[in-house]
């Protein structure tokens, strides 16, 4: 016997929300539908959007995309297999007061801000990128499959800085063979961003994520495939948690492009050929990287560092275990720690010893670490055989 249950989730929310009080709903979309007054848009209401994967659902997905943002609602996509050919883009529009353009319709001063979520169940959507889709196959312009930025700044990135509300969870994304400027989420954003519960098939692509959520977290994501895995890019803060990365074949991690501390927790990375963690831009003493309670493993017998550090970032690690034939990392000045087998890195501090002034500033920075009172500029390691 077929039943036409709410679920339990939306019933929820139903019991704070109605339908007169939320405010407008996009043109065509019943005012009285359960997902609207909950607060999400259901992308499949959207005509050519075909869970079935069997059609191009681009058109219909970027209109709910739109009317998502201009609404004030998440667009939710059901479990099935959705079939892009072309960015699914949504740009925050910029204004001086609160940095992005804001609903009209709230009492209280509320950001359009795009979002995307998968529909909760044992199954996550997939949005799946055509093979050899046009514009996707230059690596020296990549090109993402989900595209959020604030338009406040020319370029991929926008200003990040202004990039507030952005959301990305609940779905895996395939980008496809042939496409080898791919990358599955570009969204360098700020508060209250997340990016989280996201599978990424990148084989053959440019990267899994290029642009990062910060200040907030990026949560349960997974790259498998592509030149990099992660590249996060945004300044301010950056927390990674429960991340996943194999198969790369230049860096899992990539920091070169970061100018803020970057704290990745409970993390896997296995590589055979590619670097595990890439920092070799030196851009500021701001550009830490913390890693605790993770993998690192190289399974070829590649001479690659697990942690290129090469422009000298300062460093701390904490629970990590590294795999790999070679050096546990490489950093700044020739200052490396040896590895070979499995050991344990029970902690580890590297300080950069780089003087760096800013342009225009004439204010000279260093970095200390700082142990009962004294200051030094040494490393610190406490690595044991597991």
């Amino acid at each position: 016997m077929k039943t036409s249950l709410t679920p339990l989730w939306i019933a929820a929310l139903l019991l704070c929300f109605n339908a007169s009080a939320y405010g407008p709903v996009p043109p065509g979309i019943p005012s009285n539908d359960p997902y609207v007054v909950a607060g999400y848009l259901k992308a499949t209401l959207y005509s050519g959007v075909d869970p079935t994967g069997l059609t191009d659902s681009t058109a219909g997905l970027q209109q709910a995309l739109n009317d998502g943002y201009n609404y004030g609602l998440a667009v939710m996509l059901p479990a099935g297999t959705y079939l892009v050919s072309n960015t699914l883009l949504r740009e925050q529009v910029y204004q001086l007061t609160g940095c992005g353009e804001q609903l009209t319709f709230t009492p209280e001063a509320i950001n359009k801000s795009p979002m995307l979520v998968g529909e909760p169940g044992a199954t996550r959507p997939l949005i799946k990128l055509a093979n050899s889709a046009s514009g996707f196959n230059n690596p020296s312009s990549p090109k993402p499959v989900i595209h959020f930025k604030n338009n406040g700044v020319a370029g991929w990135e926008g200003d990040a800085d202004c990039g507030f509300g952005f959301v990305v969870r609940g779905l895996d994304i395939n980008l496809g063979t042939g496409n080898s400027g791919a990358v599955g989420i570009s969204m360098a954003s700020a508060q209250y961003s997340t990016l989280e519960d996201v599978k990424i098939t990148a084989t053959g692509a440019y990267a899994g994520v290029r642009g990062t959520p910060s200040t907030n977290v990026v949560v349960n994501v997974e790259v498998d495939g592509g030149q990099y895995g992660i590249m996060p890019y945004t300044c301010c803060g950056i927390s990674l948690i429960g991340i996943k990365l194999r198969n790369q074949t230049v860096a899992g991690l990539r920091l070169d492009d970061d100018y803020s501390a970057v704290m990745m927790t409970g993390f896997e990375i296995e590589q055979s050929t590619a670097v595990p963690i890439m920092n070799d831009t030196f851009r500021s003493h701001t550009a830490e990287m913390l890693l605790m309670d993770g993998v690192i493993k190289i399974t070829g017998a590649g001479t690659q560092p697990a942690i290129s550090n090469l422009n000298g970032h300062t460093m701390w690690m904490s629970n990590v275990y590294v795999i790999t034939p070679g050096l546990i990392a490489e950093n700044h000045n020739g200052a490396t720690v040896a590895g070979g087998g499995t050991k344990r890195i029970e902690e580890y501090s590297y300080t950069n010893n780089q003087v760096w002034t800013p342009s225009g500033s004439g204010i000279t920075h260093r970095a200390y670490t700082l142990i009962n009172g004294v200051t030094a500029q040494n490393q610190i390691s406490v690595i044991n055989t597991a």
